[in-house]
């Protein structure tokens, strides 16, 4: 199913971006990892946007973790998240994943934090 508040970009060669715009949650984090494995398919790098998402849970926090380990530990992907300072969003990533994965203020900064 396709979800319009999920949408996948090809950016450049090997470079990918998952926007997530609006919520969240248990309900189509499916939809976010089948997003995020379809880029590590394709490319070997992954940004995910979190700069429009309103709020996401547990869940998607570890599809998010899921994936900067599997970039980790398999050396082929790379992984970069961007949310908005002072956002919802990066306060929920801070407090569940601080310490276990960088978070960018914006697509500038990610893009030269992966390369």
């Amino acid at each position: 199913m396709d979800d319009p508040g999920i949408r996948t970009q090809h950016m450049a060669e090997h470079v990918w971006r998952v926007a997530l715009s609006g919520e969240h949650d248990l309900s189509d984090v499916a939809e976010v990892e089948q997003a995020i494995a379809n880029v590590f398919a394709a490319g070997s790098v992954l940004i995910i946007d979190l700069t429009e998402a309103t709020l996401i849970d547990s869940t998607v926090m570890n599809a998010i973790l899921y994936a900067h380990e599997l970039a980790t530990t398999t050396r082929e992907h790379n992984v970069a998240v961007i949310a908005t300072p002072e956002s919802h969003t990066r306060r929920a990533l801070e407090i569940g994943l601080d310490g276990y994965i960088n978070v960018y203020d914006s697509l500038p900064a990610a893009l030269a934090a992966i390369r």
